[in-house]
């Protein structure tokens, strides 16, 4: 149970780190574009 909590925590985090990522790259192509 304890390590179950602990994969959803680590799952949370590195979704958030791929949202964060993901929105940057999107930032700067858009960028390059204009």
């Amino acid at each position: 149970m304890g390590c179950h909590s602990v994969w959803l925590q680590w799952c949370h985090s590195l979704a958030l780190w791929v949202e964060v990522s993901v929105e940057a790259v999107v930032e700067a192509v858009l960028k390059q574009l204009s």
